[in-house]
């Protein structure tokens, strides 16, 4: 749908990152990085983006057709499609999700781990 999607770093949030996922019946695409992508389904799909997802829907009273969405609509919270520091469902099948960096390079195949509480 929207090939040249991205994960972009949260406005407001230091060390978190707004990624798009975009659900294509049983399958989850995850926009890892400009032109890159990761495929999952629902028992494949990570603890954190899983998680955040079901908060997505719970949270959204109201969102927009597949159809009607922009980059805009994507990447802006709006009140009633969910939360800006948690999760939203930006159309049926468009989410954004915040994970932490942490687990953004996990899944990029990365493992740096710069959380304070863990370099004690």
């Amino acid at each position: 749908m929207f090939n040249e999607l991205e994960p972009i770093p949260h406005f407001k949030l230091t060390d978190f990152v707004r990624v798009p996922v975009w659900r294509n019946g049983k399958e989850y695409i995850v926009y890892t990085g400009k032109k890159y992508r990761r495929r999952y389904t629902l028992t494949t799909l990570p603890d954190c983006i899983k998680s955040k997802i079901t908060v997505a829907n719970c949270l959204a009273t109201n969102y927009k057709n597949d159809y009607e969405i922009s980059i805009h609509d994507i990447f802006v919270c709006e009140d009633y499609t969910g939360a800006e520091d948690t999760a939203w469902r930006a159309s049926e099948n468009m989410y954004v999700v915040i994970i932490h960096v942490n687990d953004f390079y996990e899944l990029q195949g990365e493992i740096i781990d710069s959380r304070k509480e863990d370099k004690e």
